[in-house]
């Protein structure tokens, strides 16, 4: 018959207290790769903007039906 183990832990759950600040992200303007991420950035926002039009286009036509 297997055991079920509970975790206590004092004064209640706490998980944003135990993780550290995030980092200062730098500026990529500055470097080299930042022409990169941008052109990754424009491309997938460019999908996103075709997949959300697909999607509501597909609603739709499923309601339409």
């Amino acid at each position: 018959m297997p055991r079920c183990y509970t975790v206590q832990r004092p004064g209640g759950p706490q998980p944003e207290a135990a993780l550290p600040p995030f980092p200062p992200m730098p500026d990529m303007s500055t470097r080299p790769e930042g022409d990169f991420q941008r052109i990754v950035v424009d491309a997938l926002t460019a999908i996103w903007a075709r997949v959300s039009r697909c999607r509501c286009s597909s609603r739709r036509s499923v309601r339409a039906s």
